[in-house]
């Protein structure tokens, strides 16, 4: 894995941290690992951090309801079945990202 990489999946633990408060971070770490291991052997790259935060993301919501900061600042709001913008995107839009992560349009 690069240095680019890692940095990459440590940010999305941190995310997956912020989402889901009521889970311990050791075992989101271990999920984030076991996706990541899943993915270890493939030749393309760029995309895996990508993809081992929304495996994980999928797993560790069948465990926990997701969370997420109010836009007014009033403390964490449920996600469960919003049909509003992915956090995740909404993340790496504040981040400066401009285009969606791979296999989601971007939200609603």
């Amino acid at each position: 894995m690069t240095d680019v990489e890692d940095d990459a999946v440590d940010n999305a633990i941190e995310r997956l941290v912020e989402r889901y408060p009521t889970l311990a971070r050791d075992h989101i770490d271990v999920i984030v690992r076991e996706e990541l291991a899943k993915l270890d052997s493939s030749h393309v790259r760029d995309f895996i951090p990508v993809l081992v935060e929304r495996a994980a993301s999928d797993r560790l919501h069948e465990e926990a309801e997701p969370v997420r900061l109010s836009s007014t600042g009033e403390g964490p709001v449920l996600i469960g079945g919003s049909s509003g913008p992915d956090p995740i995107e909404v993340q790496r839009r504040s981040e400066g990202h401009s285009e969606p992560t791979l296999g989601n349009s971007g939200g609603a």
